[in-house]
């Protein structure tokens, strides 16, 4: 049996080897997960698993297929379309040996794919040359026959040893001939049944073919078991507990978390996935934060309490951050890269139980896009701990809800969202989406008001108006000065950075490189000026702010910048200005400004206190969504619980153009790198290449194209600016348009 290979790359392994080690990542995810059977309505979910790995590769043993891995001679041909057929003669149900069928069909390349290749599709009756290689290459196997059938009579001591229970097979082959024609018998039939939308995917479909491939991948990549979660967490995290946390570590199911920055919301949200994990800590744990630097810093942190292996993130620069970090340890960029792509790699799959990632990471596998059905099978049973839930915009959010809707409803996720504040709107449309009420953990008076950390000051005017009160603070505080717009705070830097020599501005504008390097600098920033990329940022902290007028929930992000730990000896002042540039309502509604404006102006002088945040900005949002926001909010949702329903397992990539314009920005590069850029990646220093692009909003985009600034550079696959850049002040443009505003 060894003689018959399963592949020779990255090291050679027979066809045995491959599938018992695949059996181990089985074995493994069976124990784990041991929940799935149940969500999937379907007992016996893990024989037919079991089935779609012990046969996936049995194909490879046709004679071309050999050739192909030890001469390299091209075989020009799909071996799960025979590996497939070995299954027909199995006597289960209908509808699972179907299933079963199309896992192996499928684990490589989807439907659509094998139906559009004419060498594949058997069906079609004018193409007998389809029919004639298909059983060319069934005679292939012939070669390696009684190999392949000593191997399948191994399947009922396999079964037992690796799914706890012995499953009995008679294989009825005498020849190769006796294997039939799966794309013609199951594949063709199943397709039709789908476009005529006689047939609706079912879960389990989706579930088996995503973790058959899973399985593949890890046990390809040399991985055979998969790591599990702590399912008792308290030496992990060597403090006391807090209110909050033991609350927390007290409830079972679906949970709102209130808490302010610093109160140890992470740590409570941790206790609560441990007090909902199952007893093997299988289920898959996810973080979900709007922001990339909250990820990266997010994803340090629980790798102290947990260590690297258990510990994955997922973003779509995910790659290049962890190459730069690499590149600091290892003295070979070229290894740097390797691992960072492995880490990646590694991330993607069914291994690690812990991730941190965006909510597009999830959002993505509701597009059909390929890989979904892993994606899903990872889900299945999760636990998501959503932060920053509001920070979204309406189509995001209506994204979002009916995302939880399914996972929760059909997965059977569990959920905790929190967040330092969160308007009662956006409560009532998560608790329907979750089915009904559920309980809160918040702070009581007595203890919020430890939080109470800045001073509101209201000032009649713009931020240019502020110049002199900037100059004199900057003498003894480090300064914070946030603006709605690119252009606006690039001019206010102009005016204010020769002031002290440490002065920075940040922006979404700057290559990635540069704004690494500010990044690494804002410690010791004495002024730092910026749009809402600040509240994204780093973990920074200042001593006072000025801020432009904007929604509440938006100038307590801003907030939380300044005295961030409370450890100040007195309050920090955030200033306020009152002038709502025509700019400024391109980006917020400008009700929302002015309703904020009005009620922060009854606390002009006053302490903030935590208690009171809340309940501003409930007042704010006193009607949820209106107007074009509801209509948004409204419509997208319709459409996307419509969309999830019609997700066809087995078929990939059916909404991949609506999933990838949900990104309203484009990377370009500006002309200034053109060299530097064509360098790298020459060199295939292709992670230092990603260090020179940076992003424009659709809208610029297109202007810049009209404007002949623009052109698409064939040789190195990316669109040139040809903009005026500056390190210190980004990309410079001459007009603002109503995206561009971080």
């Amino acid at each position: 049996m060894d003689k018959i290979l399963a592949k020779t790359v990255p090291f050679p392994e027979s066809l045995e080897e491959h599938t018992l080690h695949c059996l181990q990542v089985f074995q493994s995810m069976r124990q784990a997960m041991e929940e799935i059977p149940q969500i999937a309505q379907v007992n016996d979910f893990f024989d037919y698993l079991f089935l779609s790995i012990f046969f996936h590769d049995f194909g490879k043993g046709a004679e071309g297929f050999q050739k192909q891995l030890t001469e390299g001679e091209l075989w020009g041909y799909r071996h799960e379309l025979l590996s497939a057929g070995f299954v027909w003669n199995f006597n289960l149900p209908h509808s699972f040996k179907e299933a079963v069928i199309l896992a192996i069909l499928t684990h490589h390349k989807d439907i659509q794919y094998l139906k559009e290749n004419e060498k594949f599709n058997t069906k079609s009756k004018y193409n007998i040359f389809a029919r004639e290689e298909f059983q060319r290459r069934r005679d292939e196997l012939q070669k390696n026959w009684k190999g392949l059938l000593s191997f399948l009579k191994t399947l009922p001591s396999y079964s037992e040893k690796f799914l706890g229970k012995k499953l009995s097979f008679e294989p009825n082959y005498s020849s190769p001939r006796d294997i039939e024609d799966m794309f013609c018998k199951v594949l063709a039939p199943y397709d039709k049944k789908i476009i005529r939308e006689e047939k609706k995917t079912e879960l389990y479909e989706i579930l088996l073919r995503g973790f058959t491939i899973a399985i593949d991948h890890l046990a390809s990549a040399g991985i055979y078991q998969i790591e599990s979660a702590y399912t008792h967490i308290e030496k992990r995290i060597p403090w006391e507990k807090n209110y909050a946390q033991k609350k927390a570590s007290r409830i079972k199911g679906h949970c709102f978390l209130i808490a302010p920055t610093g109160s140890g919301k992470t740590e409570a949200a941790l206790y609560w996935a441990a007090a909902n994990q199952n007893s093997k800590g299988g289920k898959r744990t996810y973080f979900i934060l709007p922001f990339t630097a909250s990820i990266n810093a997010m994803y340090h942190r629980l790798q102290k309490y947990f260590g690297k292996e258990k510990v994955g993130m997922a973003h779509h620069k995910a790659k290049y951050f962890l190459y730069k970090e690499y590149s600091e340890i290892l003295d070979s960029p070229k290894e740097a890269a390797e691992l960072a792509r492995s880490i990646t790699q590694l991330t993607k799959k069914i291994y690690r139980p812990y991730k941190v990632i965006t909510p597009f990471q999830l959002i993505k596998a509701f597009f059909g896009v390929k890989g979904f059905e892993l994606q899903i099978a990872e889900m299945t049973g999760g636990l998501f701990i959503f932060d920053e839930i509001h920070v979204y915009n309406p189509h995001t959010t209506a994204l979002i809800a009916e995302m939880v809707r399914y996972i929760s409803q059909k997965l059977q996720g569990r959920f905790l969202i929190m967040s330092a504040t969160l308007p009662r709107f956006l409560k009532q449309i998560f608790q329907e989406a979750l089915g009904g009420e559920i309980p809160e953990i918040r702070l009581d008076p007595e203890q919020l008001s430890q939080y109470t950390r800045h001073r509101v000051g209201i000032i009649e005017g713009s931020i240019e108006d502020c110049y002199q009160e900037i100059r004199d603070l900057l003498q003894h505080k480090k300064v914070l000065v946030i603006l709605n717009t690119v252009k606006k705070a690039q001019e206010v830097f102009k005016n204010l950075k020769d002031l002290v020599d440490n002065a920075y501005l940040l922006h979404s504008r700057f290559t990635l490189k540069d704004r690494e390097v500010i990044e690494e600098n804002l410690d010791h920033a004495q002024l730092l000026v910026g749009t809402q990329a600040i509240e994204v940022s780093l973990d920074i902290d200042f001593d006072v702010l000025f801020t432009e007028p904007a929604p509440i929930d938006a100038l307590i992000q801003r907030f939380g910048r300044v005295n961030r730990r409370g450890k100040k000896k007195e309050l920090a002042q955030v200033w306020i200005t009152t002038e709502i540039g025509e700019e400024s309502t391109y980006i917020y509604p400008q009700e929302k400004i002015i309703k904020t404006l009005n009620i922060l102006k009854s606390l002009d002088g006053r302490p903030l206190k935590e208690d009171q945040m809340e309940d501003i900005v409930d007042q704010v949002y006193s009607e949820g969504y209106e107007g074009k926001d509801a209509k948004t909010f409204q419509k997208v949702q319709n459409q996307f619980r419509a969309q999830i329903e019609e997700l066809k397992a087995f078929y990939d990539g059916q909404h991949k153009e609506e999933y990838y314009r949900l990104f309203q920005s484009v990377e370009v590069l500006p002309n200034l790198f053109y060299g530097e850029y064509e360098a790298a990646l020459r060199e295939k220093r292709y992670f230092d290449a990603i260090g020179y692009l940076t992003n424009l909003s659709y809208s610029q985009f297109w202007k810049l194209h009209k404007e002949d600034k623009l052109f698409y550079a064939n040789e190195l696959k990316v669109h040139v600016a040809k903009v005026e850049y500056h390190s210190r002040l980004g990309i410079l443009l001459e007009e603002e348009d109503e995206l561009n505003f971080l």
